[in-house]
């Protein structure tokens, strides 16, 4: 499962990213909920000699978001939420 980039070989390996998503029953209308997961990441690797090894040979992005929400129960029909993301 690779392409070619400028003469070299693009490979791409799919991973198992671990999320965790929680709700908190606060009374019978509202509840609180937490969600924390991995959006995307990527990682990069070059031959120590290539001509920009000076600015980057191994590059590595990490992203975890936190979702704390809130929601409301309007009738057993409806409900609204609302969630930050950070």
């Amino acid at each position: 499962a690779g392409s070619r980039a400028s003469g070299k070989e693009r490979v791409s390996i799919p991973v198992a990213v671990p999320n965790l998503f929680a709700q908190y029953k606060i009374n019978d209308d509202f509840r609180f909920g937490l969600g924390v997961y991995a959006p995307f990441g990527l990682a990069t690797e070059y031959p120590k000699h290539w001509f920009g090894s000076d600015l980057a040979v191994d590059s590595e992005l990490e992203v975890i978001d936190v979702a704390p929400a809130l929601s409301y129960r309007l009738n057993d029909h409806f409900s609204f939420g609302a969630a930050l993301i950070a």
